[in-house]
This record gives structure tokens, C-alpha cells and sequence, in this order.
């Protein structure tokens, strides 16, 4: 049971670490898309 459980964990703790990464690197890259995509429209 101990076994599942740490597989578990680790798997958890993986797809949290992808989710904060994926997070992080849209919020630094929106803002510098942003502004690219806004100018030629106005």
C-alpha cells in the first residue's frame, strides 16, 4: 500500500510542478505578447 502511495505522490507533486511551471511562463510571456498583438492593430 505504501508503494501506491508514494507513486501517487509523485505523480501529484509532478502535475503540480508542470501546472505552476505553465503558469509562470504565461504570465511572463502574455505580457510580451501582448503588445506585440495590440500594436498593429492600433
Amino acid at each position: 500500500m505504501t508503494a501506491i502511495t508514494n507513486v501517487r505522490r509523485t505523480l501529484f507533486a509532478a502535475f503540480g510542478a508542470l501546472f505552476v511551471s505553465t503558469l509562470a511562463l504565461s504570465a511572463a510571456v502574455v505580457p510580451a505578447v501582448v503588445p506585440m498583438t495590440a500594436q498593429p492593430v492600433l
